[in-house]
């Protein structure tokens, strides 16, 4: 009984793995698909909000695209539970 028991457990296990692989790489490839090519447009954006603000300089831009970026990585780094959520 402790044996099938075991046995059980495992399968579990590797089938949570197996899930969690297979989401981990349609993410990937989601954000690569969209994520790359929708952000590749983002300079066209900020030059019209530059524009419209009046602002001369598009490092103005790139430099806040970059800390906003930046930001953003440490808050999953620092602060995970806020940006990811696990259900059970």
């Amino acid at each position: 009984m402790m044996n099938l028991l075991s046995d059980f457990q495992v399968s579990i296990y590797t089938a949570s793995a197996t899930a969690f692989i297979i989401s981990s790489i349609l993410c990937l490839i989601l954000i690569l698909v969209i994520g790359v090519s929708h952000g590749s447009l983002d300079h066209i954006k900020g030059k019209k909000l530059l524009k419209l603000f009046n602002i001369k300089s598009t490092y103005i831009f790139y430099i806040t695209y970059i800390l906003i970026a930046v930001i953003v990585i440490l808050t999953w780094i620092i602060l995970p539970s806020i940006t990811v959520s696990e259900s059970n």
